[in-house]
């Protein structure tokens, strides 16, 4: 794991494994978007109701959608794009339906953006609480800068509207 072009290490020198939970489901309930630590997959939503299918035929339905190894937080639009977050290159991409990709943002000040969301304005909120720079990810040594960051895109995605 790597974040802002630093190897994330543990206090004994090992490497950190996160296993990040990011979830989305498209906009039309159609489809559930998941990683954990590698590449985003997608499952239609309709084989999660299904009680004939086991574990491990659930786990075939799943389908590769995008590899992005770095992505610490999500945020799905009202179009069905996803905005995920890449803490090794500071930047903030948007992946389409059909895995097509484009940088929203890049700034070096985005270390480690995490946990992002839409506004119903119409702004896309990003918090930067710079994890990488914690002791926990950097042999012992805390390196957060304080006080940490919310930064505001606008316009940002097009978002939901109840």
């Amino acid at each position: 794991m790597y974040g802002g072009g630093k190897a994330m290490l543990k206090l004994n020198g090992d490497k950190v494994a996160l296993h990040a939970d990011q979830l989305e489901v498209s906009p039309d309930g159609k489809y559930f978007y998941f990683q954990t630590a590698g590449p985003m997959y997608r499952l239609e939503t309709k084989y999660s109701d299904d009680p004939n299918i086991s574990f491990a035929g659930l786990s075939k339905k799943g389908t590769y959608c995008f590899d992005f190894p770095a992505c610490c937080g999500t945020a799905i639009d009202a179009d069905g794009n996803l905005c995920m977050s890449d803490a090794h290159e500071k930047r903030i991409l948007k992946v389409t339906p059909d895995a097509q990709s484009s940088v929203l943002v890049q700034n070096p000040r985005l270390i480690w953006a995490d946990a992002l969301w839409i506004s119903h304005a119409g702004a896309l909120w990003i918090p930067v609480p710079q994890m990488n720079r914690t002791a926990g990810s950097q042999r012992g040594v805390e390196t957060v800068r304080f006080p940490v960051q919310l930064f505001k895109m606008e316009p940002g995605p097009k978002p939901f509207r109840d």
